[in-house]
C-alpha cells in the first residue's frame, strides 16, 4: 500500500505540477446548468465521501440489548471518524487482517484428515467480529472458585443444570480448536453469509460513483483542465476505501447475531476454561479490539496514515484564494506525512533514554493532537477553497473527444 500510494502520487504530481497554474482567472459560486457548478461539484465529492465511509464500516455484532437506533448511531460515529481520519480504520484492517490471517493459519495446523474442512479468512473475521457463542455443560460444583476480573466477570456461576452462553474471542477460539471442540462445520460459510447483510447494491454503487471521480480527474488532466482541492483531497479517500475493502473483502457486514455452538467439555476440566478466555454474551466486542498487539495497530495507523498524508501534497502548486492558505497548505501536508514518520522513532527514543512513562505520553499524546489539528485544517480547506477558484475548474471534459466519431 505504502509503494503504491507513492507512486501514484508521483505520477500525479508531475502531471499536476505541468498545469496547475495555467487557469490563473479566478470565480466564486458558479451556477448550472450552462457549465459545471458550484453545487454540482459539491455534491459529487459529498456523495462520494458519504457513500464510500458508510460502506467500509465492518462493525462488530452489536450486544444482545443494542436497539436499531443505537447500532445506527454507532455506525453514524464511525463513518464521522472515518470522515476525519480514516487512517485509524485503514490501520485497524490492517492489524486485524493480519492477526486474522494468523490465526486462520495457524487453525488449519490443527486440522487432520480433513481436507474437505478447513478454516477460511470468513471464519476468522466473524469470530473476530463477536461472531461465535458457546455453551458448555453446568457445573452444579459452586465450590469451585469464581473468576471476577473483567473479562470473567459473572459468566461463571453457574446453577441447576442449564448451559450457559459465551462469548469467546479470536485468541479463546485458538484454544477451543486446538482442543477440537470446534470444528470449521460448526461455522459454515453459507450460515456466515447468510447472517452478513452485506448490500452488494451500496458498495457497487460506492464503486461505481469513486470510479466516475476518478475518471472525470483523468479527463480533465488529458484536456489540461485544473482540479479542485476539494477533488484531489476525495480521491485520497477513495483509494484508503479501496484498500479496505480488500483487507475486509471476507468480512461480514452488518450481522446482528452471533452462531451458537455447543461444547463438549467435561466438568473434570472445567478449571481450564479461562484459556478459552469466555466473556457475557451482553459484553459486546468493541471495534478494533481483538487486533492484536496495541501497538501494532498505532504503528499501523500511522502507517496508513503516511501514503493518505502524500497525497495531499499533489496540490503544492494548485491554486488557493489566498498565498496564506496555500503555504499553510503545503506545510500541514508535509506535517502529515513528518508526524507519522516521526512517532516511532520519537516513541523508540524515548523508551531508551527515559524511563517515564508520564513524560512518554505527554509528548505522544502532543504529536497524536498535532496531527488531528492538522487534517481538522485540511478538511475545512477543502471545502473553504470552493469560494474562489481556477475558472477552469468549471469547464467540463469534452469525452466526445475519446470517442471515434460514428
Amino acid at each position: 500500500m505504502l509503494s503504491f500510494g507513492v507512486a501514484s502520487t508521483l505520477f500525479f504530481h508531475v502531471v499536476v505540477a505541468s498545469n496547475a497554474t495555467k487557469s490563473s482567472h479566478m470565480t466564486g459560486w458558479t451556477a448550472e446548468p450552462n457549465t459545471r457548478g458550484t453545487i454540482g461539484l459539491l455534491w459529487s465529492c459529498l456523495s462520494t465521501l458519504l457513500i464510500c465511509t458508510w460502506t467500509i464500516q465492518h462493525l462488530n455484532i452489536p450486544a444482545e440489548e443494542d436497539s436499531k437506533w443505537y447500532i445506527f448511531f454507532r455506525k453514524l460515529k464511525w463513518t464521522i471518524i472515518s470522515l476525519i481520519a480514516p487512517e485509524i480504520l485503514a490501520g485497524g484492517a490492517i492489524t486485524e487482517h493480519i492477526n486474522v490471517h494468523r490465526q486462520v493459519k495457524h487453525w488449519n495446523q490443527t486440522v487432520v484428515n480433513s481436507s474437505d474442512e478447513y478454516w477460511t479468512m470468513s471464519h476468522g473475521f466473524f469470530v473476530a467480529s463477536g461472531g461465535l457463542l458457546v455453551t458448555i455443560p453446568s457445573v452444579t460444583n459452586t465450590s469451585d472458585p469464581v473468576d471476577t476480573s473483567t473479562h470473567h466477570r459473572s459468566l461463571l456461576q453457574y446453577s441447576g443444570k442449564e448451559a450457559r452462553l459465551h462469548l469467546v474471542s479470536l485468541e479463546g477460539a485458538s484454544n477451543l480448536i486446538e482442543e477440537r471442540l470446534i470444528r470449521p462445520s460448526d461455522l459454515s460459510i453459507d450460515t456466515i453469509q447468510d447472517r452478513s447483510k452485506a448490500s452488494d447494491l451500496a458498495k457497487g454503487l460506492a464503486c461505481f460513483q469513486s470510479g466516475w471521480l476518478v475518471l472525470q480527474c483523468i479527463g480533465r488532466k488529458t484536456q489540461d483542465l485544473p482540479i479542485s482541492v476539494l477533488e484531489l483531497s476525495c480521491l485520497a479517500y477513495v483509494g484508503l476505501t479501496f484498500v479496505i475493502y480488500g483487507l475486509w473483502w471476507d468480512r461480514p457486514v452488518d450481522v446482528r447475531t452471533p452462531t451458537t455452538v455447543s461444547i463438549p467439555l467435561e466438568p473434570s476440566r472445567w478449571s481450564e476454561r479461562q484459556a478459552f478466555e469466555l466473556r457475557s454474551p451482553s459484553s459486546r466486542t468493541k471495534n478494533l479490539s481483538q487486533t492484536g498487539d496495541s501497538n501494532v495497530g498505532i504503528y499501523a495507523c500511522f502507517f496508513a496514515a503516511i501514503p493518505f498524508g502524500a497525497w495531499h501534497t499533489i496540490a503544492w502548486n494548485l491554486v488557493f484564494p489566498t498565498a496564506v492558505e496555500q503555504i499553510l497548505w503545503r506545510v500541514a501536508s508535509i506535517s502529515s506525512i513528518a508526524l507519522p514518520v516521526a512517532f516511532p522513532f520519537t516513541f523508540a527514543i524515548l523508551s531508551r533514554l527515559y524511563d517515564n512513562e508520564v513524560l512518554h505520553d505527554i509528548i505522544l499524546d502532543g504529536l497524536i493532537l498535532a496531527y488531528i489539528v492538522i487534517r481538522m485544517y485540511m478538511i475545512a480547506e477543502m471545502f473553504a477553497s470552493l469560494r474562489s477558484m481556477p475558472a477552469g475548474v468549471y469547464q467540463t471534459v469534452k469525452w466526445a473527444e475519446y470517442f471515434p466519431h460514428l
